[in-house]
């Protein structure tokens, strides 16, 4: 009779069996097991023994192991695992936890992701490196991410660890708790981590404009809702923004506190494009925004919440003025390489009929631009040209007046 176990044949005589390890712990000699299977699963009591190092008893029903698990080793005190039908809850009378755990036990995880975690699984990683045991695990996991975070959390590692019959969630503690790594689950992925970072979750300043209800562009909401593909290997930022501006049509861009040559690596598939933003943005020390019609990557700075330097987000034109007529009026496209403020600012105000004072900019060819906005409001436009040019705007009765920035006019004679 042939049975098959982690893509090998196992031959079975009446009731033993010789497998590869499959029990919790670190055992590298194939032992000698003792055991049945019933309907093709794991039944009743099975025995690994290894004459002299170590024996392991557990019980098994519909091939999850369920209830006491014992583990003696030469020269060592017994080691007791309590499962309750393939779940880990206890090791040595001492609850085992772990943020993985917790989230599964306060139904904190989405439906979809909570049936692969609680699939039993039969593995043995004898010296695999860590990102290697995840893509085993990921084969054919299709509600599931993983994601090793290389900050705090050696992807090289070599892990050394068997189990049999327990759910993927209680393997994931087993194959991190002896490393001082931990697992826990956000923006949709299994997240892999140092036991300290674990649940450490950086807030992103997008998460406030939501919560503030300032999100008003339904494409940019769409966007985020919507599923991505985000492939990048050491791909400058730059370079990765322009993809996902092209391949995606979402206004993205790069906030001047950002390094644009900054090398990304992610592969994430089949997410919500909001979810791998900020998988991307954690994994490298960035932060995510909305400001002016746009999504903005800009450098971490917890310290710091951004404010408006432009005015634009103040500025109320007056109801029966020109500029409040088209303060929300559309403009197809912005385009521009390198060219002054002033002058882009002028093309704008020809094409959509409004009167913009821009004498107060001393030198008209200065503060250069290199827009590339299409299909958003004026204001929005008006804000990216400012903001990215340092420069500033404010309301002189019912006209729009072009400021220089703010350190340039305190030093104005």
């Amino acid at each position: 009779m042939i049975e098959f176990f982690e893509k090998q044949p196992i031959e079975v005589h009446d009731t033993v069996t010789r497998v590869p390890p499959l029990i919790p712990g670190e055992i590298r000699d194939s032992p000698m097991v003792t055991g049945r299977y019933l309907n093709g699963r794991r039944e009743g009591t099975w025995i690994w023994e290894n004459e002299g190092k170590y024996r392991v008893t557990q019980t098994f029903r519909d091939g999850l192991v369920d209830g006491e698990c014992e583990i003696l080793r030469a020269g060592k005190e017994p080691f007791h695992i309590t499962f309750v039908r393939g779940r880990v809850i206890e090791a040595n009378g001492q609850k085992v936890s772990s943020p993985l755990l917790e989230d599964l036990a306060q139904n904190a995880i989405a439906p979809t992701v909570r049936a692969e975690l609680e699939r039993p699984r039969d593995e043995s990683f004898l010296g695999v490196p860590l990102d290697d045991a995840m893509d085993m695990l990921d084969q054919d996991l299709t509600a599931l991410h993983v994601i090793i975070d290389s900050r705090y959390c050696n992807p090289k590692l070599e892990v050394r660890q068997s189990f049999a019959g327990i759910d993927l969630a209680s393997a994931i503690t087993f194959l991190t708790k002896p490393y001082g790594l931990d697992c826990d689950y956000r923006y949709g992925c299994l997240w892999f981590t140092s036991a300290d970072q674990a649940k450490v979750n950086p807030t992103f300043q997008l998460d406030q404009r939501l919560k503030e209800g300032l999100l008003d562009s339904p494409a940019v909401q769409a966007t985020l809702a919507g599923d991505v593909q985000m492939e990048f290997l050491e791909t400058p930022l730059t370079d990765a923004v322009q993809i996902l501006k092209d391949s995606y049509s979402v206004p993205l861009r790069i906030d001047h506190t950002a390094n644009p040559d900054l090398p990304l690596t992610l592969n994430l598939h089949d997410l919500p494009f909001q979810s791998a933003l900020y998988a991307l943005c954690e994994l490298h020390d960035l932060d995510c925004d909305y400001r002016y019609g746009c999504l903005w990557i800009a450098a971490r700075d917890d310290e710091v919440r951004w404010s408006d330097p432009t005015g634009v987000l103040s500025l109320v034109p007056p109801a029966s003025s020109k500029l409040a007529q088209v303060w929300n009026q559309t403009v197809p496209e912005v385009y521009a390489d390198d060219e002054p403020l002033v002058s882009v600012i002028g093309k704008l105000a020809a094409e959509i009929g409004v009167e913009i004072d821009r004498t107060r900019i001393d030198d008209p060819d200065s503060y250069p631009v290199s827009p590339r906005l299409k299909n958003l409001p004026f204001r929005h436009v008006l804000g990216v040209l400012l903001y990215e040019s340092g420069c500033r705007c404010a309301l002189d009765g019912p006209r729009l007046v072009l400021l220089p920035p703010q350190d340039h006019a305190a030093n104005s004679p």
